[in-house]
């Protein structure tokens, strides 16, 4: 929060970011993410709402790249394991 700025400090801690991004890494919901991470499901949607904004804290932009990009390994890692147990039984990949 900038100097003479009003309101309440972010809990978009370095802590929570980690907590949030492993989550998503690991294939949770959004959901799941924010309530490991001790946070409600509704404030993790608001930070990812405020980075949607050009002029936004870079803080929240970053944020919000980030778990999108941590969402798309999840799913790459999804699909890559698929694949591989595809090679072993067709059923796997149907």
């Amino acid at each position: 929060m900038a100097e003479g700025e009003r309101g309440r400090p972010t809990k978009l801690t370095p802590l929570i970011k980690k907590v949030v991004l492993m989550a998503l890494e690991g294939g949770a919901t959004r959901k799941t993410a924010a309530e490991m991470a001790k946070v409600s499901p509704r404030t993790l949607q608001l930070w990812l709402r405020l980075g949607l904004s050009p002029d936004a804290e870079a803080e929240y932009r970053e944020f919000r790249t980030e778990v999108l990009r941590a969402e798309a390994e999840a799913v790459l890692s999804c699909v890559d394991l698929i694949r591989k147990a595809g090679k072993k039984d067709w059923r796997a990949a149907a």
